[in-house]
């Protein structure tokens, strides 16, 4: 194995994922940089933005509003807010 493709460089500059994601290069010659890139999926810089508030699912995760996990604790769908409006706010029965 050559570089990053070698386990003993993973985790080690520029073989990290966060460095790679974020550097403009095609670290792996694959043709894709960065959030392009599928190996960065799961860095934070490549992530969706969620909007909890506007009735889509901007992540493609099957969960739209206060029904996406990634919104949880994040106003409107903090819990504390609403368990007192006489509501069902997260929409489940």
């Amino acid at each position: 194995m050559v570089d990053c493709e070698d386990t003993n460089c993973q985790g080690i500059p520029p073989c990290d994922v966060e460095s790679r994601c974020e550097d403009g290069v095609d670290n792996d010659l694959d043709g894709l940089r960065d959030c392009a890139d599928p190996d960065c999926d799961d860095d934070v810089e490549c992530l969706p933005e969620v909007d909890c508030d506007d009735g889509v699912d901007n992540d493609g995760d099957w969960g739209t509003d206060c029904l996406d996990p990634d919104c949880a604790g994040i106003p409107p769908c903090d819990v504390e807010r609403y368990c007192g409006d006489y509501w069902d706010d997260d929409e489940t029965a």
